[in-house]
C-alpha cells in the first residue's frame, strides 16, 4: 500500500476513533478528557486534509504549534487563576510546546511563545508556593532549556533550513523542481523489486525545443521547461512522480498503473500541451513513449522500451505517444 493511502487509513481510523469516544465521554463530566479528544480529532483531520491538499499539507506543522501552544497558554492561565501546582503532564506539554516551537515555525515567533510560555511557567511555580526542592531544580532545568533555545535556536533553525535546502538540491532538479534524474532512477529501481510489480513508465521530449532556445534566447527556453514540468505535474494524481531526465527530456512514473492508463495519462498531456498559452513562451508540444513494468525484466530494460517508443513518437511526426512498436 502507497505511503499516502497508509497515512489515510490511519487519519480515518484516529478520526473514527476520536469521534466515538468524544460521543462517550461528553456525557460525564470530564472536561478535561473531552478537550484531549476534541483536540485528537483536530489534528486527525488536519493529518487527512494535509495529505491530499499540497497548501494545506506546508500549513500543518505551523497549525499543530498553534494548536500546542494554544492549549499550553490556556492550562497555565487557568492553573495560574486556580492558583494550582505544577504537575507533571502540564510540564511535559510545556516542553513539547518549546521544541516543536523552535523546530517548525520561524525563530522570532518561536522565542516570542517561548518567552511566553516560560514565563507563565514560572509564574505558576510562585503562586504555587511550592518548596520542595525537586520541582525547584525541574523547574530550574525547564527554565533553563527554554533560554537555551532562546539563544541558540536560530542557529539550530539555520542548520535545519540548509539540511532541508540541501536535501531538496539532491532530490529536485534546481531549474524545473521536477525530481532528480538520481531519485527517478532510485524509485524505478525500487518500483522493479518489488513482488507483483506494477506500474507505468512515460519518457517525454519536448519537441523541436533547439529552435526555442535559437530562436528566443535560453531565459526563454528556461522558463518553457519550467512551465512543461508544471503542465505535467497538472496531468498527474498524488503518488505520480515527474522528473528531469536531462535537458529537454522528462520521466513520469505512475506506480500500481497498467499500461491502458498510461496510454490515457499520456493523452491528457499531449492535449493539456496542445492547449496551453503561455505569456512569453511560444507554444509546445511532447512527445512521449510509454512502457509498462509488466514489459520489462529490469529497469535498464524498462528504461530502454520507453525510449525506443519515443524516438518512434517522433519518426511518426512528434506531438503523440506510442505504447507498441515493433523492434
Amino acid at each position: 500500500m502507497p505511503d499516502h493511502r497508509l497515512l489515510d487509513l490511519l487519519a480515518l481510523i484516529s478520526v473514527a476513533f476520536h469521534t466515538f469516544t468524544t460521543l462517550e465521554v461528553a456525557r460525564g463530566p470530564d472536561t478535561g478528557l473531552l478537550h484531549a479528544n476534541l483536540a485528537g480529532l483536530l489534528a486527525s483531520l488536519l493529518i487527512w486534509g494535509a495529505n491530499h491538499h499540497a497548501a494545506l499539507r506546508a500549513r500543518v506543522p505551523v497549525m499543530f504549534v498553534g494548536l500546542i501552544g494554544a492549549w499550553t497558554l490556556r492550562a497555565l492561565l487557568l492553573a495560574a487563576h486556580l492558583r494550582q501546582g505544577l504537575d507533571q503532564w502540564m510540564t511535559l506539554t510545556v516542553v513539547m510546546m518549546a521544541l516543536a516551537a523552535f523546530t517548525f515555525v520561524p525563530y522570532r515567533q518561536a522565542r516570542w511563545l517561548n518567552a511566553l510560555v516560560m514565563g507563565l511557567y514560572g509564574l505558576m511555580y510562585v503562586l504555587s508556593g511550592e518548596t520542595e526542592v525537586a520541582l525547584l531544580v525541574l523547574v530550574f532545568l525547564i527554565m533553563a532549556l527554554g533560554a537555551y533555545l532562546a539563544l541558540h535556536g536560530h542557529p539550530i533553525q539555520q542548520t535545519r533550513v540548509w539540511n532541508a535546502r540541501l536535501e531538496r538540491q539532491v532530490r529536485h532538479d534546481e531549474l524545473t523542481g521536477a525530481l532528480s534524474r538520481r531519485i527517478m532512477d532510485e524509485q524505478l529501481a525500487s518500483l522493479m523489486q518489488e513482488p507483483g510489480r506494477r506500474g507505468v513508465l512515460l519518457v517525454l521530449d519536448l519537441d523541436h525545443f533547439k529552435a526555442v532556445n535559437d530562436g528566443f534566447g535560453h531565459q526563454v527556453g528556461d522558463r518553457a521547461l519550467k512551465a512543461a514540468a508544471r503542465l505535467m505535474q497538472d496531468c498527474l494524481r498524488d503518488g505520480d512522480l515527474v522528473g528531469r531526465w536531462g535537458g529537454e527530456e522528462f520521466m513520469i512514473l505512475l506506480p500500481g498503473q497498467g499500461l491502458e492508463t498510461g496510454v490515457t495519462v499520456a493523452g491528457r498531456i499531449l492535449e493539456r500541451f496542445r492547449t496551453a498559452r503561455l505569456a512569453g513562451i511560444p507554444p509546445m508540444t511532447v512527445s512521449i513513449g510509454v512502457a509498462a513494468v509488466s514489459e520489462a525484466r529490469s529497469r535498464e530494460d524498462l528504461v530502454r522500451l520507453a525510449d525506443r517508443r519515443l524516438y518512434a513518437a517522433k519518426e511518426a511526426g512528434r506531438d503523440q505517444a506510442v505504447h507498441a512498436c515493433d523492434g
